[in-house]
């Protein structure tokens, strides 16, 4: 039973995205998208493969029936003329685009198995830096820097204030 896909390669396209911000429903639904991706290239690499065998089919059809219309007609012909007569058929031309149409899915479809595999991998480095507090540590730094320029500016303005001669009356 051939399973349909779920999502058009654009939305997988999309989910490929990381939310730094939301990285545990990330790391839930991965493996679920994985899955679905796998899901879809099989079934992708069975239409490309069922299209495959359409092109070898045709290919041995007309061939077979221009073959019988030369005999027919008590015609000399080549395997080269053959090929060349199979290569112009409407019928011919027809599955070879629908084969190709199917390959670049398939050949798509698999560099999504990629690219979800490699998304994995992102998913856990991304969780081992907030683990670690990579970006909270960042954030700290930022605030520990600000108050230390704040009490600087402080400080400066409170000896700039004691400089000032006092007027008194």
């Amino acid at each position: 039973m051939a399973t349909k896909r779920k999502l058009s390669s654009e939305d997988y396209r999309a989910k490929l995205q990381i939310d730094r911000n939301a990285l545990d429903d990330a790391i839930q639904e991965h493996p679920g998208l994985l899955l679905e991706v796998h899901e879809a290239y099989i079934a992708a690499a069975s239409i490309r493969d069922a299209a495959k065998a359409a092109v070898d089919e045709t290919y041995a059809t007309v061939g077979s029936k221009l073959r019988k219309l030369a005999e027919k007609r008590d015609e000399k012909t080549t395997e080269g003329r053959i090929k060349e007569e199979i290569a112009t058929d409407p019928k011919y031309q027809a599955a070879i685009i629908e084969y190709q149409e199917a390959k670049t899915e398939a050949d798509l479809m698999q560099a999504m198995v990629a690219a979800f595999s490699e998304r994995g991998k992102m998913l856990a480095k991304l969780a081992d830096l907030y683990i670690s507090g990579y970006w909270s540590s960042a954030a700290t730094r930022g605030s520990e820097r600000d108050m230390r320029d704040r009490k600087a500016a402080e400080a400066r303005e409170s000896m700039r204030d004691s400089r000032r001669p006092s007027i008194r009356v």
